[in-house]
């Protein structure tokens, strides 16, 4: 179905955005192909609302904080990105390359870039924070 995959500690995940996505719909929503655990997955700030744990302004509150990094870090990719014409790698393959590089190292690329570099940062830890599973350090995904 096109989706991008990758396989880590002999488990396979699809890379996000999935290329199902369109904007932000699912265009498999409605397929009967779609992933079953697209299907059955509940992050964990919807599982904290429906729990009560958290109000729905709280809930919203934190998704629109995640979508303004996403947006700047998704730019600052688009700024970096050296062939214009390839193909656009997703925000994490870019924030993982990103740490790969060595550049964050380099203190004159860390001074013209240090609010996106925070953005990248900050958009991680609400990721873990908010929309992964509670599990361990170990297990969790590393984007660094």
């Amino acid at each position: 179905m096109g989706v991008e995959c990758v396989m880590d500690d002999d488990k396979i995940f699809f890379l996000l955005p999935c290329l199902g996505q369109m904007g932000k719909v699912c265009k498999l929503y409605n397929d009967e192909r779609r992933f079953k655990i697209c299907k059955n997955y509940k992050c964990r700030l919807l599982k904290e609302y429906i729990s009560g744990e958290l109000s729905y302004d709280s809930a919203i509150a934190v998704i629109r904080e995640t979508l303004i990094r996403r947006q700047s870090v998704k730019e600052f990719s688009e700024m970096l990105r050296p062939d214009p014409n390839g193909r656009e790698p997703s925000i994490f393959s870019f924030i993982r390359e990103l740490n790969r590089s060595g550049k964050l190292e380099d203190p004159s690329f860390r001074r013209a870039y240090s609010k996106q570099i925070l953005d990248c940062i900050i958009f991680q830890e609400l990721l873990k924070k908010n929309f992964y599973p509670k599990k361990s350090k170990e297990s969790q995904p590393d984007l660094r």
